[in-house]
Protein backbone atom coordinates (compact mmCIF):
# COMPACT_ATOMS: atom_id res chain seq x y z
CA UNK A 1 0.00 0.00 0.00
CA UNK A 2 1.27 3.36 -1.07
CA UNK A 3 0.48 6.10 1.78
CA UNK A 4 0.86 10.02 -0.11
CA UNK A 5 1.21 12.50 2.48
CA UNK A 6 0.22 15.82 2.37
CA UNK A 7 2.95 18.27 2.40
CA UNK A 8 3.68 20.99 4.68
CA UNK A 9 2.74 24.61 4.80
CA UNK A 10 2.39 27.80 5.99
CA UNK A 11 0.00 26.88 8.27
CA UNK A 12 1.99 23.94 9.38
CA UNK A 13 4.89 26.50 10.06
CA UNK A 14 2.50 29.01 12.74
CA UNK A 15 1.77 26.42 14.53
CA UNK A 16 5.33 25.53 14.56
CA UNK A 17 6.14 29.05 16.12
CA UNK A 18 3.08 28.03 19.36
CA UNK A 19 4.91 24.65 19.38
CA UNK A 20 2.46 22.55 17.89
CA UNK A 21 2.26 20.35 14.75
CA UNK A 22 -0.97 18.68 12.99
CA UNK A 23 -1.56 14.80 12.82
CA UNK A 24 -1.91 13.20 9.55
CA UNK A 25 -5.16 10.72 9.22
CA UNK A 26 -5.77 8.05 6.89
CA UNK A 27 -9.15 7.12 5.62
CA UNK A 28 -11.77 4.78 7.81
CA UNK A 29 -11.88 2.64 5.00
CA UNK A 30 -8.16 1.99 4.44
CA UNK A 31 -7.83 -1.58 5.54
CA UNK A 32 -11.19 -2.95 3.39
CA UNK A 33 -9.40 -1.44 0.17
CA UNK A 34 -6.28 -3.38 1.61
CA UNK A 35 -7.84 -6.24 1.74
CA UNK A 36 -9.75 -6.18 -1.32
CA UNK A 37 -7.07 -5.32 -3.36
CA UNK A 38 -3.43 -6.01 -1.97
CA UNK A 39 -0.61 -4.16 -1.98
CA UNK A 40 -1.60 -2.15 -5.62
CA UNK A 41 -3.65 0.38 -2.89
CA UNK A 42 -2.72 4.06 -3.10
CA UNK A 43 -4.07 6.55 -0.40
CA UNK A 44 -3.98 9.92 0.46
CA UNK A 45 -3.96 10.88 3.79
CA UNK A 46 -5.11 14.05 5.24
CA UNK A 47 -3.88 16.86 7.70
CA UNK A 48 -5.64 17.59 11.19
CA UNK A 49 -7.69 20.75 11.02
CA UNK A 50 -5.52 24.06 11.66
CA UNK A 51 -8.24 25.42 13.78
CA UNK A 52 -8.55 21.81 15.82
CA UNK A 53 -5.08 22.10 16.65
CA UNK A 54 -4.46 25.86 17.13
CA UNK A 55 -7.64 25.85 19.42
CA UNK A 56 -6.53 22.58 21.58
CA UNK A 57 -5.05 23.22 24.77
CA UNK A 58 -0.76 22.49 24.20
CA UNK A 59 -0.54 18.86 25.42
CA UNK A 60 2.91 17.06 27.06
CA UNK A 61 1.45 14.12 26.44
CA UNK A 62 3.48 11.58 24.54
CA UNK A 63 2.69 10.58 20.60
CA UNK A 64 1.36 6.93 21.43
CA UNK A 65 -1.33 8.54 23.90
CA UNK A 66 -2.28 10.97 21.21
CA UNK A 67 -2.86 8.09 18.81
CA UNK A 68 -5.08 5.87 21.04
CA UNK A 69 -7.18 8.93 21.66
CA UNK A 70 -7.90 9.27 17.93
CA UNK A 71 -10.87 7.66 15.79
CA UNK A 72 -8.72 7.49 12.76
CA UNK A 73 -5.34 6.30 12.37
CA UNK A 74 -2.58 9.37 13.28
CA UNK A 75 0.35 9.64 12.33
CA UNK A 76 2.77 12.12 13.09
CA UNK A 77 5.37 13.98 10.87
Amino acid sequence: MTIRTPQKNILDKILAVFGKERGIGLPENTDQLYNKYGPYVYTKARRESFWKVFLKGRENKSKSKRLKSLKSTRIIC
